[in-house]
């Protein structure tokens, strides 16, 4: 358990919040199933505040990180950060904070993460798109300023997109760092040849 706590925790990508510091994993089965010869195990980790939240003094955010570690590799299966609230609930104003990172830049650290992480898979993808969203970081004559950006990979092969599967990540553009990932992957898939198909 420790060491795939230090796993996420050590992980300077991520936006890993300093009052997250009470801890929760356990060991599972990766898809809820056994299967003497195939069963995967997982570390399912949640750290948090365990601070108690008050609503009644305007306590509307306390830390909380979920991630999963694959328990033989080590590898980061999937991760999410709560992301601060930047709304004051005594003045009613949202406080002056701004996106420090564009979206090329915040890409460029979601997509170094995944080549150390999934780089054979990183290789078989293409960008599906990326999104201007994540939560809000303030909302100025009434529209939304979103503080991130989210990221979709898609699987392809031989040229041909396979929608089905693929590599989700999401960056906080205040602080530049990865508030969400996922991967979404069916290892043991056999592809068809497409060669022979009609043509458009």
């Amino acid at each position: 358990k420790e060491d795939a706590v230090k796993i996420i925790t050590s992980e300077k990508s991520f936006l890993i919040s300093g009052d997250a510091k009470a801890v929760d994993a356990s060991l599972c089965l990766k898809y809820g199933r056994y299967d003497e010869d195939k069963s995967e195990y997982v570390w399912r980790i949640n750290l948090f505040d365990p601070r108690k939240v008050d609503y009644n003094k305007g306590d509307a955010y306390r830390a909380n990180i979920s991630a999963t570690v694959d328990a033989k590799t080590g590898k980061i299966l999937y991760f999410r950060a709560s992301t601060p609230g930047y709304y004051d609930k005594d003045s009613k104003e949202w406080k002056d904070i701004n996106v420090k990172y564009s979206n090329d830049e915040c890409k460029k650290v979601l997509e170094a993460f995944i080549k150390k992480t999934e780089p054979e898979k990183f290789k078989d993808t293409k960008l599906s798109n990326d999104l201007e969203c994540g939560y809000v970081l303030k909302i100025v004559n009434d529209k939304n300023v979103y503080g991130g950006y989210s990221y979709t990979y898609n699987r392809y092969n031989e040229g041909i997109e396979y929608s089905y599967n693929n590599i989700y990540g999401a960056v906080d553009g205040v602080t530049g760092k990865i508030y969400a990932y996922s991967t979404n992957w069916t290892d043991d898939i056999v592809f068809e040849s497409p060669k022979g198909a009609m043509t458009a």
